[in-house]
C-alpha cells in the first residue's frame, strides 16, 4: 500500500489552548493530486511549553515528542506509523505562550471510503503526558465533469516559501503555516486560509469570483465585516487560492468560514464552510476546542426556543459519552447561545456515523434514553441516570444477562456480556443497598472499573457501602 509520511516537524507561534497540559490537536483538509486521485492532509500540534525540556550536557535544552497514528478502513489497519520529533533550545526562557509544534501528514483515499484516523502523543521526557485525538473522513470523489474546490486548510500565516523552511508545509510558492486546533486568541488580527480548485476548464464565461466572508453558526453575517470577491481570468485548469480575513475584535464563540466560486454572473457554482473558534485569554483556561470531527456545522435551528433548562437537561443525558472537562466547561457557559452552540458540537463529536445527519442521531439515542428510562429507573433517580442505563445506552443491548437473585447469605447481582466488544466485554452489578439499585461495580472494558475480587461484595455481611 502507498502512503506518504513526512516527519519534519517545526515550531510555529500558533495561539491556541492553556498551556499547562499535554494536550495534541488535529485537523484535515481534502486535495487532487495531479493524477486525478484524492488525498487527505493530517495537521497535528502539540504545544510547546507543555513539553518537558531537558538540560543536556552541553547547556542546551531538547524536547522529545513520541507520535503514533492509526487509520483504519472497514476495520482494516489501513496505514500505521510511528516517528519523533525533537527540537532543542539554548534557553528555556525563550518559549513563549502559544508556541505550538506543528506538521502534517499526507494519505491518498479511496473516493466515497470511510476512514477512522487516531493520533497518540506523548512526552518523552514524562511518559505520563499522553494524549490522543480521533476523527473520520469521508473521503471526497473529485470526478471531472464539473468545477470542484478542495477543503480549506485553516492557517495563522501564509507567506512565500523561502529554502531551508520545512518542504512539507509548502503549497506551490507558498508556506502555510496550519492550525489544526482551529481556534484563535481574541486578539488575534488575521485568519488565513488555502483551498484549491479543479476543472475551471468547465466554468463558462472569461473570468470567475473567488469569494469568502464570515458568518455565525446561524448563517448570519458578522457585522463590519467586508466580504472578499476577487475576480479572476479563466486561465488555468486549476488554481490555488489563498486570502485572509480580518478577525480582530472578534468575541469568544464559534464563526463560520464560507468560501465558494461564482461566474462572471454571481452564479455561485460550488461553496463549502469551515469552523473555527475565537476565545479570549479567560475562557482558555476552561475551555477545549480540540476538533476531534469534521465540524461543519449546518444549521443549529433544532434546538431554537430551547429554554435553558431544557438544555441542561439534553446535556447531562449525555453524560454517558462525556468528561469531567466537559461538563465543567458546560457548567461555565454564561449564555444560552454559547451552551446551544456546545450542545450542538457535543452531538456532532458524539455521533458514531458521520454518514447520519446530526438531527436524525440525535432522535435515535433520545429514543433509546426514553427506553433505558422506562427499563432502568427507580425511585431515587431516572433509568439513563443508573449504572446500568449508563452502560446500556454507551454499548447498546448486551449479548448475554446472567441474572442472580438474591439468596442465602448473598446480595443479588447481575453480568452483561458484550461478545463483540474487546473480544468479549463483562460489566457486573450488585444490588449493595437492597432497593433494586444496581451499582456497576467490576468490569473488563478497558480503562473501566476493575475489580477481580467482585465477589466479595455479594457478601449480606459486606460492609462500607457508598450510598451514590
Amino acid at each position: 500500500m502507498k502512503f506518504f509520511l513526512t516527519l519534519c516537524a517545526i515550531f510555529f507561534c500558533s495561539l491556541a489552548h492553556s498551556q499547562d497540559k499535554f494536550f495534541v490537536s488535529m485537523d484535515a483538509a481534502q486535495f487532487r493530486d495531479s493524477q486525478n486521485h484524492t488525498y487527505v492532509e493530517l495537521y497535528y500540534s502539540v504545544p510547546q511549553n507543555a513539553v518537558t525540556w531537558q538540560k543536556n550536557s552541553e547547556d542546551t535544552f531538547s524536547a522529545n515528542i513520541l507520535l503514533n497514528i492509526q487509520i483504519t478502513h472497514k476495520d482494516t489497519l489501513y496505514a500505521a506509523n510511528v516517528w519523533r520529533v525533537e527540537n532543542s533550545l539554548a534557553d528555556t526562557a525563550s518559549l513563549e505562550s502559544g508556541q505550538q509544534v506543528v506538521d502534517l501528514l499526507q494519505y491518498p483515499l479511496d473516493p466515497g471510503e470511510i476512514y477512522h484516523v487516531t493520533l497518540y502523543a506523548q512526552d518523552v521526557f514524562n511518559p505520563e503526558s499522553s494524549d490522543s485525538v480521533s476523527m473520520q473522513i469521508l473521503a471526497e470523489n473529485y470526478t471531472l465533469d464539473q468545477v470542484l474546490m478542495s477543503d480549506v486548510q485553516i492557517a495563522t500565516d501564509i507567506s512565500g516559501f523561502q529554502t531551508g523552511t520545512t518542504k512539507s508545509l509548502q503549497k506551490g510558492s507558498y508556506q502555510v503555516i496550519p492550525q489544526p486546533g482551529l481556534s484563535f486568541g481574541s486578539d488575534s488580527h488575521s485568519l488565513f486560509y488555502y483551498f484549491e480548485l479543479y476543472n475551471l476548464n468547465l466554468m463558462p464565461g472569461d473570468y470567475y469570483h473567488v469569494q469568502a466572508f464570515l458568518a455565525d453558526t446561524t448563517g448570519q453575517s458578522i457585522e463590519n465585516q467586508t466580504a472578499i470577491d476577487r475576480r479572476r481570468p479563466l486561465k488555468y485548469d486549476t488554481s490555488r487560492e489563498i486570502g485572509k480575513v480580518d478577525i480582530s475584535g472578534l468575541a469568544s464563540g464559534l464563526y463560520v468560514l464560507n468560501y465558494q466560486v461564482a461566474d462572471e454572473h454571481d452564479n455561485i457554482i460550488q461553496a463549502k464552510q469551515k469552523t473555527f473558534f475565537v476565545i479570549s485569554d479567560q475562557d482558555k483556561r476552561i475551555v477545549d476546542l480540540r476538533t476531534n470531527e469534521d465540524l461543519y456545522f449546518q444549521s443549529l435551528g433544532f434546538l431554537d426556543g430551547f429554554t435553558e433548562k431544557a438544555l441542561d437537561l439534553e446535556f447531562d443525558k449525555l453524560s454517558p459519552f462525556l468528561n469531567p472537562e466537559q461538563k465543567e466547561v458546560y457548567d461555565g457557559l454564561g449564555s444560552i447561545k454559547a451552551k446551544k452552540t456546545m450542545l450542538y458540537r457535543t452531538w456532532h463529536i458524539i455521533r458514531d456515523d458521520p454518514s447520519i445527519p446530526v438531527q436524525l442521531f440525535r432522535n435515535k439515542y433520545l429514543a433509546r434514553v426514553a427506553q433505558v428510562d422506562e427499563r432502568y429507573k427507580t425511585s431515587f433517580r431516572p433509568g439513563w441516570k443508573t449504572d446500568k442505563g449508563i452502560v446500556f445506552l454507551k454499548y447498546g443491548n448486551p449479548s448475554d444477562i446472567e441474572r442472580n437473585p438474591s439468596v442465602a447469605g448473598t446480595k443479588p447481582y447481575e453480568i452483561w456480556k458484550y461478545d463483540s466488544l474487546e473480544g468479549g466485554a463483562i460489566f457486573v452489578f450488585i444490588d449493595r443497598q437492597g432497593f433494586n439499585r444496581y451499582e456497576l461495580v467490576h468490569s473488563t472494558k478497558r480503562g473501566g472499573m476493575y475489580d477481580p475480587n467482585w465477589k466479595r461484595l455479594i457478601d449480606v455481611n459486606q460492609q462500607g457501602t457508598m450510598i451514590r
